[in-house]
């Protein structure tokens, strides 16, 4: 005797177990590859953020700077009308424009920084 695997028509019963079978093992693998893509998301997301720090590294290592908040300070040459802001560690300027109608204005003797038009 030999035994061979050949198609079997299937019972109501069976067909019906098959069909339920069939809508579980979609909806698990519906299931799974949302997971997958998920999770290949957040590895792309990660690889982007190493790949940025990586450039933003190599950049402060190649030039030996790197970008960090610096206390500055405004002064204003009335004689030259010019508005100067400074870096307050190296005094180096950072910029420089035309002062502003309120900034020209002079101080009367005597008034205090309250009435001190505001600046940046």
């Amino acid at each position: 005797m030999e035994i061979r695997n050949l198609p079997v028509e299937l019972t109501e019963s069976e067909t019906l177990a098959r069909g339920e079978e069939l809508a579980r093992v979609v909806d698990e693998y519906k299931r799974e590859e949302a997971a997958e893509k998920a999770r290949a998301k957040l590895a792309r997301e990660g690889l982007a953020a190493k790949r940025q720090r990586m450039e933003t590294l190599a950049q402060a290592v190649e030039t030996r700077t790197e970008h960090r908040d610096v206390q500055c300070t405004w002064t204003y040459a009335h004689a030259t009308l010019t508005a100067k802001l400074r870096r307050v560690d190296t005094g180096a300027e950072v910029e420089s424009r035309a002062m502003s109608f309120e900034e020209r204005q002079e101080r009367l003797p005597g008034m205090g920084d309250d009435d001190a038009p505001e600046t940046h």
